[in-house]
């Protein structure tokens, strides 16, 4: 997370109300989508990720 943002923020989100926000789409995902994709949501849009291929590197130190 930018550390602007944190640094802007009075207190933390509340938990509780973001979970209720986001379990509708939690539940649409479920039922709609398979398990190599996701959903992004930013201010003013949501953005649905199908994942096709991918794999890691290490990082080095």
């Amino acid at each position: 997370m930018d550390r602007v943002c944190i640094e802007r923020r009075k207190e933390m989100p509340n938990m509780e109300e973001f979970k209720k926000a986001v379990q509708p789409l939690i539940e649409w995902v479920n039922a709609n989508c398979d398990p190599h994709e996701k959903v992004v949501v930013e201010m003013g849009s949501a953005v649905l990720i199908s994942e096709e291929m991918g794999f890691t590197f290490e990082v080095p130190d």
